[in-house]
């Protein structure tokens, strides 16, 4: 586990469990994870499918790595500056991704891209 990272709340009930706790290495780095994965220094690690993808594709790990399966269902989210971006903006955005949800073309884009 990448230290400092937030793997949803339920990773966080099951993080006070010492003999859990016992099994997890944390790293200050994701790509240690990923170097680990392909040294076969551990068996596993947890990432968000789309950034996973990316950073998989941006090591050319694509045929040494693959998805096992999805654990986390919690929703991700989009963060804006409160110094450089103004509340129309956001709201415009938000408009734009709630109009591409509903007309099916932000899971075509997501899909396309990340073969979620």
């Amino acid at each position: 586990m990448t230290r400092t990272y937030f793997y949803g709340s339920e990773f966080e009930k099951l993080s006070n469990d010492k003999k859990f706790m016992s099994m997890i290495k944390e790293v200050g780095d994701e790509d240690v994870n990923y170097r680990k994965l392909i040294s076969k220094r551990i068996d596993g690690t947890m990432f968000d499918s789309v950034s996973a993808t990316m950073k998989i594709n941006d090591l050319g790990m694509t045929r040494k790595i693959v998805p096992y399966f999805d654990v986390l269902s919690e929703d991700g989210f989009v963060l804006f500056s409160k110094k450089s971006v103004s509340k129309p903006t956001i709201e415009a955005f938000n408009a734009s991704l709630s109009r591409l949800r509903a007309n099916g073309t932000y899971d075509e884009i997501v899909n396309r891209y990340y073969g979620l």
